[in-house]
């Protein structure tokens, strides 16, 4: 298995990601928390997201930090996975506070 600088928590984190997605399934049904289970949902969702996101990004980085990955490879992994995912993450965030008022805290 290559890494451990971290000693592999990175894995356990990713797994959290799934455990946490898992909890929509748990939502109340019950009518007076109707008004709430969307916005749960979305809640849920962008959290599990990024868990996941911050995993991977751990373990770009742990390959690197172990002398598993030079600094190209590092670089190169982190634009094939973990960019996509962030961008995955920049739309999440953007639906959970509304696209136009997270483009405006995005402007300099």
């Amino acid at each position: 298995m290559s890494g451990g600088y971290f000693n592999y928590i990175q894995n356990d984190m990713a797994y959290l990601g799934d455990d946490v997605l898992a909890l929509v399934e748990t939502l109340d049904s019950e009518p007076e928390a109707q008004k709430y289970i969307d916005r749960a949902r979305q809640l849920i969702e962008t959290t599990s997201l990024l868990v996941k996101v911050t995993a991977n990004a751990m373990q770009r980085v742990d390959w690197w930090a172990s002398g598993d990955d030079m600094l190209e490879s590092m670089t190169l992994r982190w634009d094939q996975t973990v960019t996509p995912d962030l961008g995955a993450l920049h739309d999440k965030i953007g639906e959970l506070l509304g696209r136009k008022a997270y483009e405006e805290k995005l402007e300099p």
